[in-house]
């Protein structure tokens, strides 16, 4: 597949034919897989994930770690990149260290490893940059432990679950931290005119010191503090199976709604590696237009 920012739509489109018989490829069966394309419209990529996977316990883990640069703050692509594996890092560590620890404890994992990630970034900001704006990004995590999912995330990347099984509904499990995503929920907006608005793209939360200001200093930058971010979590079984995606919004800004990323992902095929899947669901999002950076992590759940 060709990959380089500035690729012509038409190109794109053309290779969705292709795409879609590699998605049924058997040649890597990988349970994980991901792309991160820099899009058609930017030079650089500030999106990022990483994967980890272990046993604990007789039980098989997998972690799942997508991160979204904020691109109005510095070193964007850093703070990503930086978050990501942090965050995995935490979760494999914990994991390896609790072998015989009930998976009832995968909330407060997930919880830590954003956490440790903020710090990082927070971390990071002390640095010298030629900006003034402090580094910031989203993060989606995902732990498969057993046959459960664990979800924790701060900003509007997201987590899907999409059953094997076409009768059953695909879930989005995230809940936006955006201005539109609560404007639309207060009934103030719809969804289309919130869209239009200055504010459409404005974070309400996101790891990274940016809303962290001492109050006494004028420049805003000499003392910044580190707060605990405030994710939420929640936690789902995985009956029968099926596909976990994590993305960004360089992909949900074309697929928000369950139900197109269950089409997609069905349309793949029964056979289909989450490499194919991933793959697809990517040139998907360029072939309407790829504006933004565009990252889709795939995990496939078998029935255990």
């Amino acid at each position: 597949m060709r990959g380089d920012a500035g690729s012509a739509v038409e190109d794109v489109r053309a290779e969705i034919a292709e795409i879609d018989r590699e998605a049924s490829s058997t040649e890597d069966r990988a349970v994980v897989a991901g792309i991160c394309h820099p899009g058609l419209a930017r030079g650089h990529n500030e999106d990022t994930f990483t994967s980890a996977a272990g046993d604990a316990g007789g039980e098989r883990w997998t972690v799942l770690v997508a991160c979204d640069g904020v691109s109005s703050s510095s070193r964007a692509g850093l703070a990503s990149t930086l978050a990501s594996q942090v965050a995995c890092d935490s979760v494999a560590e914990a994991m390896s260290e609790r072998a015989n620890t009930r998976r009832g404890r995968d909330d407060r994992t997930v919880t830590a490893a954003i956490q440790a990630a903020h710090e990082a970034v927070c971390t990071q900001a002390k640095e010298p940059s030629a900006s003034d704006d402090p580094p910031g990004t989203t993060i989606v995590v995902g732990l498969v432990h057993g046959s459960r999912l664990t979800v924790g995330w701060v900003g509007d990347s997201r987590a899907y679950w999409i059953p094997a099984d076409a009768k059953r509904e695909g879930q989005m499990l995230t809940r936006d931290h955006s201005w539109v995503y609560d404007a639309v929920e207060s009934g103030d907006f719809t969804e289309e005119q919130a869209m239009q608005s200055p504010l459409a793209h404005a974070l309400t939360r996101c790891l990274g010191p940016l809303e962290i200001v001492d109050p006494d200093d004028a420049s805003g930058l000499a003392r910044r503090r580190v707060q605990d971010v405030e994710p939420d979590v929640k936690s789902v079984d995985l009956r029968g199976p099926g596909h976990v995606v994590l993305c960004t919004d360089g992909f949900w800004n074309y697929f928000s709604a369950p139900a197109e990323v269950a089409r997609l992902v069905r349309s793949a095929g029964e056979g289909a590696t989450a490499q194919g899947i991933s793959r697809l669901l990517v040139n998907h999002a360029l072939a309407r237009g790829g504006q933004d950076n565009v990252t889709v992590l795939v995990y496939a759940h078998e029935q255990l």
